[in-house]
């Protein structure tokens, strides 16, 4: 969900480059989240219907966030915000995915993921 947030305010942030009106970014930004979903079907990444409408919920709220904080900030400060936001994004997302593919490759063989945690 972290990840989906962060999508979310990077596709707000990069309107201090385009300028467009706000709908037509969240127009762009809602059907990049539901791109991104089907393509979580595509790769056969297990959720509920439920995590994924939120999911785009989420990114969507991150986009209006960003949108609020624009007007407030110049230019060279917007274009930092959205690499930065997009920078943390890309590395969660594979961070993401990597413990994704581990819990999947630990449910096949019937082993537990091993945690950083002791045991409850």
């Amino acid at each position: 969900m972290i990840v989906h947030a962060l999508c979310g305010l990077a596709c707000g942030f990069v309107n201090i480059l385009f300028r467009w009106p706000p709908g037509r970014v969240l127009g762009v930004t809602a059907a990049l989240l539901v791109a991104w979903e089907i393509g979580e079907v595509a790769f056969r990444v297990h959720e509920a219907l439920e995590n994924r409408v939120i999911d785009v919920m989420v990114g969507l709220a991150g986009t209006v966030v960003a949108l609020a904080i624009l007007p407030w900030v110049g230019r060279p400060v917007g274009v930092g915000l959205f690499w930065g936001t997009t920078l943390v994004f890309l590395a969660g997302d594979v961070l993401g995915w990597r413990a994704y593919r581990l819990r999947g490759r630990a449910a096949r063989r019937g082993t537990r993921q091993p945690t950083r945690s002791p045991p409850v």
